[in-house]
């Protein structure tokens, strides 16, 4: 039982039975998990407009527009301690925990959408926000550079979710779509 593939995607995630499957509707702000069988686990809200996307959703090309649609792995799930820093490609460094949140899950493109990019994550936190973004559980909703941003309490079930199926040396899959 599997998603029919979003007509912005080219192709289909491989998914196997002991696999999860994350499925991102951006318009409708929900990131839904399906264990490989197609039964759903949980769902929420969530956010993939990026700070250069204009304010039509679905804007994703440029360095960092919003979330390109498309099949990706996920990877590295990863729990960022208070304090802990950062160096960017660009050589700025910055407290982590500020820009991400507590808990952060890689992207891997599966159709290029991360070549011209510096990197895909589903995450929280929120640069700009200050300790907001670490300490609250409902820090809002600020713009990213094309990653998937959820609420700080929500981004603990996804890091959860793809650190379990990732140990028990599955894949977890998502699919994002603009138009499903």
């Amino acid at each position: 039982m599997s998603m029919p593939r979003p007509a912005d995607c080219k192709s289909d995630a491989n998914v196997k039975p002991d696999d999860v499957h994350l499925i991102f509707r951006a318009r409708s702000e929900r990131l839904i998990c399906f264990d490989g069988r197609g039964h759903k686990k949980w769902e929420l809200a969530a956010r993939g407009l990026g700070v250069s996307g204009d304010d039509t959703p679905g804007h994703y090309t440029g360095t960092y527009g919003d979330t390109p649609p498309g099949v990706y792995q996920c990877y590295d799930p990863y729990h960022f301690a208070r304090g802990e820093t950062i160096t960017f490609p660009s050589g700025a460094v910055q407290q982590a925990w500020l820009a991400y949140g507590p808990w952060y899950v890689g992207l891997i493109g599966m159709e290029g959408q991360t070549d011209r990019r510096p990197g895909l994550a589903i995450h929280g936190g929120g640069s700009g926000l200050g300790t907001v973004a670490y300490d609250n559980e409902n820090q809002g909703w600020v713009r990213t550079h094309g990653c998937i941003r959820l609420q700080n309490h929500d981004i603990h079930r996804v890091y959860q979710t793809v650190k379990w199926t990732l140990r028990k040396k599955h894949v977890a899959w998502l699919t994002v779509t603009w138009t499903a």
